[in-house]
């Protein structure tokens, strides 16, 4: 089907899904799922998700006690 696509210039090419990896991995930390949880669904290591995907810059708040 998208190659048909492609062809009928309807889409330039054919992203498999892998390629929203890291857009996914990012907007699911952004919107506050932690990160145990984000590696359990994209199939890594908390670890994994901390090194390469946690480093997104945050406005973080200390809270008050």
């Amino acid at each position: 089907m998208v190659e048909g696509l492609v062809r009928a210039e309807k889409v330039e090419q054919y992203l498999p899904q892998y390629n929203a990896r890291h857009t996914f991995i990012t907007l699911a930390l952004e919107n506050g799922l932690d990160a145990k949880d984000v590696a359990y669904l994209v199939g890594n290591s908390p670890a994994v998700i901390y090194k390469h995907y946690a480093g997104v810059k945050r406005d973080l708040h200390v809270p008050e006690f």
